[in-house]
């Protein structure tokens, strides 16, 4: 009988790391395997980033909306309180000034 034929088969740390597998310890040790880097925390940063982006958008579409409702308080007044007839009369008043002074 050969000697491979006698020896159990295991996989070494090295051939673990190197398929990206994280080892687990076995059921009866009391050790404990350190975690390999995983992509959550990529994700975590990335999913965090995105919502600092968010908050800031969110802010200034606040800002533009607060603009926008200052500017038509300001204007619809203006717009409500424009008299035609005044209009008409100061352009009657212009062609007056032009054909009399002409």
């Amino acid at each position: 009988m050969s000697a491979l034929g006698t020896q159990p088969v295991t996989t070494s740390n090295v051939d673990i790391e190197a398929s990206s597998i994280e080892p687990i310890a076995p059921l009866q040790s009391n050790t404990t395997v350190p975690p390999t880097p995983t992509a959550s925390r990529i994700w975590a940063s990335l999913i965090k980033e995105q919502d600092m982006a968010m908050v800031r958008f969110n802010g200034l579409l606040h800002h533009i909306t607060n603009n926008l409702q200052s500017l038509d308080g300001t204007i619809q007044p203006l717009i409500w309180d424009a008299n035609p007839t005044t209009f008409i009369n100061d352009f009657a008043q212009v062609i007056n000034l032009l054909t009399t002074t002409c």
